[in-house]
């Protein structure tokens, strides 16, 4: 049973990505996740607080003259400012790649891809870069602090370079 929380804009997918494949674009509005393999983020030391793997979520565009036109959009998500908060966000959506869905669902904005919600984006590709580090991607700690037995990990700039 999936345990993850939802919320008003994730959505369950029951027919994730195969390892290794490209997500594509669900419907109108709809970003799939595609998380980095340890082969991906081992070499720049990226992970989420908890030491999961990090992830985005992205959509292709079908039309040939925007293929290499993009905008990726950074998902906020606030600090933590002590080990007991940065331990709390460790176990959810905003610190753990565990806890992310599958597809991300938007209702609008700069990743929308209706035209007439979005004249300027709507045709480019699209990347929504998750965040799960508890620094606004800026964190470059090489180890992890231990926390009541926890391992907690500042990685948010590897997270970015990976």
């Amino acid at each position: 049973v999936d345990q993850r929380p939802s919320s008003k804009n994730h959505v369950s997918n029951d027919e994730p990505d195969s390892p290794g494949t490209t997500p594509v674009l669900v419907d109108g509005s709809t970003l799939r996740l595609r998380l980095l393999t340890q082969d991906e983020a081992n070499p720049y030391g990226a992970s989420c607080l908890d030491g999961s793997v990090p992830g985005f979520y992205f959509a292709n565009n079908t039309d040939v003259n925007a293929a290499n036109k993009w905008v990726v959009y950074f998902k906020g998500g606030g600090w933590c400012f002590n080990e007991t908060q940065c331990l709390e966000r460790s176990k959810t959506n905003l610190g753990s790649s565990d806890y992310f869905t599958e597809t991300y669902t938007l209702t609008g904005g700069p990743l929308a891809t209706q035209n007439t919600h979005n004249p300027t984006f709507s045709s480019f590709n699209k990347a929504l870069l998750y965040y799960c580090d508890g620094s606004s991607f800026t964190g470059d700690r090489e180890d992890p602090i231990n926390f009541h037995g926890e391992q907690l990990y500042f990685r948010g700039r590897r997270n970015l370079d990976a």
